[in-house]
């Protein structure tokens, strides 16, 4: 898409964007307002989102959010809430806030070999830490609750 887009396209097929003008008939939108198209529109259809048991993730709080009942038990759908938001730069300033506060993620560190078991747990339920994979090897393989020991040897993305 150009650089001058107003809408983005979302995995999924979805599209976001803020209502920029209304008609004079217009009730149910007012120029600012976040609105989005869910995947049934124009979509492929081959994707799993795009047919049944999709799940519906809202990542806003809107003034207000409406579904069809009988879409949502035929269609078995699920509707999933996150307050995970922003951007890149929003994301870089959450990582500085927790590193300067002592915050840090309890994770267990686990093989690539180890993947299809991870899987097989969070099927379970049977997960207490954010599995973090170790591709290279170089970390030390057991849970880790409060300040990484590791922290040097992840290399930073900001």
């Amino acid at each position: 898409m150009s650089s001058e887009s107003l809408i983005e396209n979302c995995m999924g097929h979805e599209i976001v964007g803020a209502v920029k003008e209304v008609g004079s008939n217009v009730k149910c939108f007012e120029v600012g307002d976040r609105v989005g198209v869910g995947p049934y529109v124009n979509s492929c259809q081959d994707c799993n989102f795009a047919s049944i048991a999709g799940v519906y993730v809202i990542v806003e709080v809107p003034k207000e959010v409406k579904f069809k009942t009988v879409n949502l038990i035929m269609e078995m759908r699920t509707i999933a809430g996150s307050i995970v938001g922003g951007g890149t730069q929003e994301t870089k300033e959450m990582v500085e806030f927790c590193a300067e506060n002592g915050i840090y993620p309890e994770i267990e560190i686990i093989p690539i070999q180890y993947v299809n078991g991870a899987l097989e747990r969070l099927e379970n339920r049977d997960v207490k830490y954010r599995f973090v994979i170790d591709i290279g090897q170089h970390l030390e393989l057991k849970p880790r609750v409060g300040p990484w020991s590791c922290m040097d040897k992840i290399p930073s993305r900001f």
